[in-house]
């Protein structure tokens, strides 16, 4: 499971590549805001660069064919982590 914290959003990577953003504005009460499912691969790695979010995955059923896939910043007024590149390997 994978945590980051990005402007009080929190991105929770689980396995079966499951996000979570969540709202930790009020640290006592974080609150799931928006919830996706990439399919049967798991997380690796997350990284931030300015206003976008990059997600490693494996392949559960063929390792060599992992995604890498890259979000813009979630957007609470349209409740949208969009997906702006999905690079699968070969």
């Amino acid at each position: 499971m994978f945590f980051f914290c990005f402007v009080n959003v929190l991105f929770d990577y689980t396995g079966a590549a499951k996000i979570n953003v969540i709202d930790i504005t009020k640290v006592d009460t974080p609150r799931i805001v928006y919830h996706t499912v990439l399919g049967d691969f798991d997380p690796t790695d997350v990284e931030v660069c300015g206003d976008h979010v990059f997600v490693s995955l494996d392949n559960n059923q063929e390792r060599e064919k992992g995604r890498l896939v890259v979000f813009k910043k979630y957007d609470s007024i349209a409740n949208t982590l969009e997906s702006v590149l999905n690079i699968t390997g070969m």
